[in-house]
This record gives structure tokens, C-alpha cells and sequence, in this order.
């Protein structure tokens, strides 16, 4: 079953897990630069390096989409 179920989500969600890993800490890294923001100080390095960040995150999220199938 368990070979069943693998190749039923294409190349198997070991391949998948590398992407959500970074694609979760560069998310989160991204959050703590908005908090930073908003409840330590406005400075134009919290967006310098959050905004990247997150928009990177999101394309790792939406590469490993694929990955499934």
C-alpha cells in the first residue's frame, strides 16, 4: 500500500520535503522581520531582507505544487 500511495503522489513526498522545509523557514524568517517592524522599529533593512524573503518562500511553495502530481 504504501508503493501504491507513492506512486500515487507522483515522485513521492521525499522530493517535496526539501522545498517545504526552506520554503517554512524562509517564510517564518520573513514574519519576524514584519514583527520587527512593527513592534521594534520602522527601518527600511526589515524590508530590505523580509520582503525578499517572503516572495522567495512563496516560490518554493508554489514550485513543490508540481512536485506532487
Amino acid at each position: 500500500t504504501a508503493d501504491r500511495t507513492e506512486r500515487s503522489m507522483g515522485r513521492g513526498f521525499a522530493s517535496v520535503v526539501p522545498f517545504l522545509a526552506v520554503a517554512a523557514m524562509a517564510f517564518g524568517a520573513s514574519a519576524v522581520s514584519v514583527g520587527r517592524d512593527r513592534f521594534i522599529g520602522k527601518n527600511i533593512v526589515n524590508k530590505a531582507w523580509g520582503l525578499p524573503l517572503y516572495f522567495a518562500a512563496q516560490v518554493l511553495f508554489a514550485m513543490a505544487v508540481p512536485l506532487f502530481r
